[in-house]
């Protein structure tokens, strides 16, 4: 995927990268003019074993190009099944931080992940839909990751909960665990974990189901 200067026209090169392309095109539109942005998309790429790099020409400005490596599990020998489709839903009151771990769990195959930013948004959503997992913040206004794994529990107890948390206590540990949230996570957490413990969560949950 080749990303130009936020005046050109960004170009997607593989469909399954969608997920990506609208994250960081996103990204790029409205922040990559400063250090900032431009250091939260790197930070993004190489979370997603991919490569930034940069060419400046006098006159001509800069173009950047974002080399991604194809999706895990795109393979299937012989006849073997595919796994279902699964749905994850991301719970957390700052965007960025959804943003950033729906790109860090873009490359999972036969997965689709939705975004809330905020508890309440979360809540309807699942009214709505049905999810297979979801991934929330615990400390959010009005309605806090403990609060909506609870709902969560009385309305869909087939999904399953993983917590992230920058406050963690034994209290909090034992409030997750009398609303069953499978995993409670310390920030920051990395990638490479945050998808072990997802996959290793929706096991469980088959396990659960086919029994």
């Amino acid at each position: 995927m080749r990303v130009g200067s936020p005046r050109e026209k960004n170009v997607l090169e593989a469909e399954e990268l969608e997920i990506l392309r609208s994250t960081i095109i996103q990204n790029v539109s409205h922040e990559f003019r400063t250090p900032l942005g431009l250091a939260f998309t790197k930070t993004v790429v190489e979370a997603h074993a991919g490569k930034l790099e940069a060419e400046s020409k006098l006159g001509q400005g800069s173009r950047f190009t974002i080399k991604l490596p194809t999706a895990i599990g795109q393979e299937h020998e012989g006849n073997e099944v595919s796994p279902r489709f699964r749905r994850l839903l991301l719970v957390d009151d700052e965007e960025q931080v959804t943003t950033s771990l729906q790109v860090g769990l873009g490359n999972l195959q036969n997965y689709e992940i939705v975004t809330a930013n905020s508890g309440e948004r979360a809540l309807q959503l699942l009214d709505q839909q049905t999810f297979d997992l979801v991934i929330t913040d615990y400390k959010m206004h009005s309605v806090d990751g403990i609060t909506l794994a609870s709902h969560i529990r009385q309305s869909c107890p087939r999904t399953g909960v993983i917590m992230l948390t920058a406050f963690g206590s034994d209290k909090l540990r034992d409030q997750a665990s009398s609303v069953d949230i499978r995993h409670l996570l310390d920030k920051p957490v990395k990638l490479t974990k945050l998808r072990k413990v997802v996959m290793e969560t929706l096991e469980e949950s088959s396990l659960t189901e086919s029994d």
